[in-house]
C-alpha cells in the first residue's frame, strides 16, 4: 500500500468571516466548501480563492437560523437543517430547494442538532451487494431481461414539463422553484437502472434524543428513540459512521447532561434494506416523484387562480361603474345586463348605457378591459392544457407502477403499499382531470364569447361616436357571430363558469369521505363528481356548501395531498418495523473528548486490522448486528498536542499535531495494521509511524478533513483539508503517493 507522506497545496479559500465551529464542510467530489455568515442564517459555498459560488437562505423566513448542514456523498445535495425543523435538500447550481423534509413536528420544541448522510450499495432484487462477491453486480445484470422490464420507465418518452410562467408566480418556497428550466431538469431527473444500486439514507439527530431517518433524499421513514438504560437522561446524536456494502450504522450519542468524557456507541440495524422484497431505490423514487408532481400541481393551481382574478378583475371595476350609472336614474328599470340584451337584440342603445359606453368606458377603457381578460383567459387556458394536465397525466403514470408493485407483493406487509390507498389516488387524479378539462373548457368558450362580445362593444362604440360610419359599420356586423355575444352576456358578464372550480383553499380533510360515499361501494368518484357538476351548473338546482366545496380544485388536491400522505405514512410504518438499536458499547476515556471520528471497516471475522484508539468487531448476518466485542490501543505522538484527527482509508488515519515547540505543525500517517490491541489497552511503545507531513511555518491549523480520491464529478486528486486558527482561511493540499513502506524498510 502506498502511503501519503508529502502534501502539496491544491488550494486555498478565504472566508468573509471566522467559520463556526464544526464549519466549514467541503464536498466529497468537488472543491468547493460551505459555511455560515455571522448571524447563521446563510449557508455560503466557496469555490478555493474565495469566490462564492451560491448563497443558501430561507425565503419567507428569514429569522431562521441554520442548525446542521451535511454534504450528499455523490455531492449532488447539501442538507441544510433550519431551526424550523425543516431539513432543505439544496441544489448548489440553483440555491433552491429540491426537496423538504420536515423532521419536527409543529407541535414540538426539539431541535435538529446532527446530520448524517451515507449511501449504502443494494442489489436488484432487494438486499446487499456483499463487497466479497467475485463478480461485478453490473456485470451479473447484463442481459436480465426481468430487470430490464422492472427498470422500464416510460415518461421518459413524454415530453418534459413545461417551467411555470415567472409573471404570475406566488409566495412561499415552491415559488420560484419550478420557473426555470434548469431546475426543473434538476427536480425532475430520470430514474435510471444504475439508480437502482444504491439507495442513500440520511440520519437527523434531534436535541430530543430522537433520530429521523429518511431514505433516497426525502421519503421520510420517520423518528425513533433511542433506548437508553438511563431512561431519565437523554442522548444526543453526536457522530455516525457506515460502509456501503452494511446495512448498519454505527452511532455515537453523548449524555444530555453535558458529560463529555464518554460515548455511547450504538449500532442501528436498518433491516428493511436487507429483507425489502422491492427495489427500495425504485420505490422510494416514484413516491418522491410522485410528491414533487403534487407541489408542481399545487403551483400550477395557484397561477391559475391568479390568471382568473386577472381576468375578472377589471371588468368587475367597469361593471360596478355600469351598475352606478343605472341607478343615478330612478325611472330606469334596466340593469347592465337588460340594456345590454336590449341594445345587442334590437340596436337601441338606452341614454345610461351609451353614456356608460362613451364617457366611462371608451376607446381606451375597453382595450384596457380586452387586454386583462384576454390574458387572463388565455392565461388560465395555457396554465391547464400545458402545466396542469400533464402533471396530472405523469402522476397517474406512476400510480399505475405502484399499483402494480402493490399486487404483486400483496399481502406482504413489509412494503407498506395498500392497492386499495394507491386506488384513492388514482380516483382523485381523475376527478382533478375531469375538473381541470372542465376549465379548460368553459376558458376556451369563455374566451371566444368574450372576442365576439368585445367586438360587438367596439362596433356599438364606434356607432355612437360617429354615426356617419353607418355603413361600414353594418359590413364589420356581418361577421359578428350574435349567439356568442348573447351568451357572454347572459352567462359570462358577471361571473364566470369557472368560479365554481377555481379555488386554493385545500380544506381540512372534513369533506374528503364524502364523494366516496357518494360514489357508493362499487361506483365511481368521477361519475359521482359528474353528478355533482352538473347540479352546480343547473339553476333550478340546490346545491350545498359541502358539494360546492367537492368541485374545487383546492379541495382535489388537498384530497390527493392527504391521501398520499396515508400512502406515504404506511409505507413508512411498514419500513419501521425493520429497523432496530443493537447493543450499545460505552467508551470512557475519564477525560474530555473534543475530537472524534470512525471508520467502519469491513473484514474477516477474526480480523484485526483496526491517541485512544477502540476497535469494536461485530459480525452482520441478515441485516441484524451481532454482540460487539471491543480492545483498546495506546497510541503517543508526543511531545505535542493531538488538534485533529480523521480515518483516509481502511487502513490509515491522520492526526493534525501541534508539536508546541515552536516547531510547525504537522501531520501524521498512522497504519493501523500495526497497532497493537488487547481488552486493557496496548500501550504500542515501539511503534514507529511514517515521517511527518510538515506544514507552513506561518499556517496554523485547528481543524482539518480528509478526502480520498474522486471522479464522480471531477478528477480531484485524494486531498487534506485544513482550517487555519483564526477560521478565516481553508486550505486544500493534495496527497502525493510516493512510496511503499515495505521499499522504504528495506532500503532502511
Amino acid at each position: 500500500m502506498k502511503v501519503p507522506h508529502k502534501l502539496r497545496l491544491y488550494s486555498s479559500t478565504s472566508y468573509e468571516s471566522p467559520a463556526p465551529d464544526g464549519y466549514p464542510s467541503s464536498c466529497p467530489t468537488l472543491d468547493i466548501s460551505a459555511t455560515l455568515n455571522s448571524s447563521c442564517q446563510n449557508v455560503i459555498v466557496f469555490r478555493p480563492n474565495g469566490e462564492q459560488v451560491g448563497r443558501i437562505q430561507q425565503s419567507a423566513r428569514s429569522s431562521s437560523v441554520v442548525t446542521a448542514t451535511r454534504w450528499k456523498p455523490n455531492g449532488q445535495f447539501i442538507a441544510v437543517a433550519w431551526k424550523d425543523g425543516f431539513v432543505r435538500l439544496m441544489a448548489v447550481e440553483t440555491s433552491k430547494s429540491a426537496h423538504n423534509i420536515r423532521v419536527v413536528p409543529p407541535d414540538c420544541a426539539a431541535e435538529i442538532q446532527f446530520l448524517a448522510w451515507t449511501t449504502t450499495q443494494i442489489s436488484v432484487e432487494g438486499g446487499i451487494i456483499r463487497p466479497s462477491s467475485k463478480i461485478s453486480p453490473k456485470k451479473n445484470m447484463e442481459g436480465n431481461l426481468p430487470r430490464e422490464i422492472t427498470f422500464l420507465e416510460t415518461d421518459v418518452s413524454l415530453p418534459k414539463l413545461s417551467p411555470l410562467p415567472l409573471a404570475s408566480a406566488g409566495s412561499g418556497e415552491d415559488s420560484l422553484v419550478f420557473t426555470q428550466r434548469s431546475g426543473m431538469d434538476f427536480m425532475f431527473q430520470p430514474f435510471k437502472p444504475s439508480d437502482a444500486e444504491a439507495i442513500s439514507v440520511m440520519l437527523s439527530g434531534l436535541s430530543n434524543g430522537q433520530v429521523h431517518i429518511s431514505i433516497h433524499d426525502s421519503l421520510s421513514i420517520g423518528s425513533l428513540a433511542y433506548p437508553s438504560t438511563e431512561s431519565s437522561i437523554k442522548k444526543r446524536l453526536v457522530h455516525h459512521s457506515a460502509h456501503s456494502s452494511l446495512s448498519t450504522h454505527m452511532l455515537y450519542f453523548k449524555d444530555g447532561t453535558g458529560d463529555n468524557t464518554a460515548v455511547e456507541m450504538v449500532p442501528l440495524d436498518l433491516q428493511f434494506i436487507v429483507s425489502s422484497p422491492v427495489n427500495l431505490s425504485l420505490m422510494a423514487s416514484k413516491l418522491t416523484t410522485l410528491h414533487k408532481l403534487l407541489r408542481y400541481v399545487r403551483q400550477a393551481i395557484l397561477h391559475i387562480q391568479v390568471e382568473f382574478k386577472n381576468s375578472r378583475e377589471i371588468q368587475a371595476r367597469f361593471l360596478k361603474s355600469a351598475i352606478a350609472t343605472f341607478k343615478e336614474d330612478d325611472g330606469m328599470q334596466q340593469d347592465i345586463t337588460t340594456a345590454l340584451y336590449h341594445s345587442m337584440t334590437t340596436g337601441n342603445v338606452y341614454p345610461k348605457l351609451k353614456e356608460w359606453l362613451t364617457e366611462t368606458l371608451g376607446e381606451r377603457g375597453l382595450k384596457r378591459w380586452i387586454k386583462a381578460a384576454t390574458g387572463g383567459l388565455d392565461g388560465i387556458r395555457n396554465l391547464t392544457q400545458i402545466y396542469l394536465i400533464p402533471a396530472l397525466e405523469r402522476i397517474v403514470i406512476i400510480l399505475s407502477r405502484l399499483k402494480g408493485l402493490a399486487l404483486f407483493h400483496h399481502g406482504r406487509h413489509d412494503i407498506g403499499l395498500n392497492p386499495l390507498e394507491i386506488q384513492r389516488l388514482v380516483d382523485t387524479v381523475g376527478c382533478l382531470m375531469l375538473v381541470a378539462n372542465r376549465i379548460l373548457m368553459f376558458s376556451m368558450e369563455e374566451a371566444a364569447c368574450f372576442a365576439q362580445f368585445m367586438s360587438w362593444l367596439h362596433i356599438t362604440l364606434e356607432h355612437l361616436n360617429n354615426q356617419s360610419l353607418a355603413d361600414e359599420i353594418s359590413e364589420k356586423q356581418v361577421h359578428l357571430d350574435y349567439s356568442k355575444v348573447l351568451l357572454y352576456i347572459v352567462e359570462y358578464l358577471h361571473e364566470s363558469s369557472n368560479r365554481h372550480y377555481i379555488h386554493s383553499d385545500t380544506g381540512d380533510g372534513s369533506l374528503d369521505e364524502l364523494l366516496q360515499k357518494r360514489a357508493g361501494k362499487d361506483g365511481s368518484m368521477m361519475d359521482a363528481l359528474t353528478d355533482i357538476i352538473e347540479k352546480v351548473h343547473d339553476d333550478n338546482e340546490q346545491v350545498s356548501a359541502e358539494e360546492a366545496k367537492l368541485v374545487q380544485l383546492g379541495h382535489l388536491v388537498g384530497l390527493l395531498a392527504r391521501s398520499m400522505n396515508t400512502v406515504l405514512d404506511s409505507v413508512a410504518v411498514a419500513q419501521r418495523r425493520g429497523i432496530r438499536f443493537g447493543e450499545p458499547v460505552l467508551m470512557d476515556v475519564e477525560e474530555e473528548i473534543f475530537r472524534l471520528d470512525s471508520r467502519i471497516v469491513p473484514g474477516e471475522k477474526d480480523s484485526s486490522d483496526r491517541i485512544v484508539f477502540y476497535r469494536t468487531l461485530f459480525t452482520v448476518a441478515n441485516g441484524i448486528s451481532g454482540t460487539p466485542h471491543t480492545q483498546c490501543s495506546f497510541l503517543s505522538l508526543g511531545p505535542g498536542r493531538v488538534l485533529d484527527i480523521s480515518f483516509f482509508d481502511d487502513d490509515t488515519l491522520f492526526a493534525l499535531v501541534d508539536p508546541q515547540n515552536n516547531a510547525p505543525h504537522a501531520i501524521y500517517a498512522i497504519p493501523l495494521k500495526s497497532l497493537h490491541w488487547d481488552l486493557h489497552g496496548s500501550t504500542n511503545s515501539n511503534f514507529k509511524t511514517f515521517p511527518p507531513m510538515p506544514l507552513s511555518a506561518d499556517f496554523h491549523a485547528v481543524a482539518m478533513e480528509v478526502h480520498e480520491q474522486s471522479e464522480v464529478r471531477d478528477q480531484l486528486p485524494a486531498r487534506v483539508c485544513l482550517l487555519s486558527k483564526d477560521r478565516m482561511c481553508w486550505r486544500t493540499y493534495a496527497l502525493e503517493k510516493d512510496t511503499q513502506p515495505g521499499e522504504d524498510d528495506g532500503k532502511s
